[in-house]
């Protein structure tokens, strides 16, 4: 008898122990679907998501060297337009 009296109690502390730790689980979900709302209505007030730039405080060397690069990034993009264009002109002669 003193078995089965040991087991039952070693499964009604296993038992005692789960309840325990799903009342933490789910006062954990209910806290991150609290945050959530919270974030949901944070996005919704700010639906806007264009960005604008105030100012931009760049030296000299480094604007010019974003220029360099700008410029040499544009050139595929000029080849590409120019090879169009040149189709065009001889589809419409």
């Amino acid at each position: 008898m003193d078995y089965n009296e040991d087991i039952q109690k070693q499964i009604l502390s296993n038992l005692e122990q789960q309840n325990q730790l799903l009342r933490e689980l789910s006062e954990q979900q209910n806290s991150i679907e609290t945050h959530l709302l919270d974030f949901f209505a944070i996005y919704v007030k700010l639906k806007n998501p264009n960005v604008f730039i105030k100012d931009i405080n760049m030296s000299m060397g480094s604007m010019f060297e974003f220029m360099i690069k700008w410029v040499i990034a544009s050139i595929p993009v000029g080849i590409i337009i120019g090879l169009i264009w040149i189709i065009l002109i001889f589809i419409l002669n």
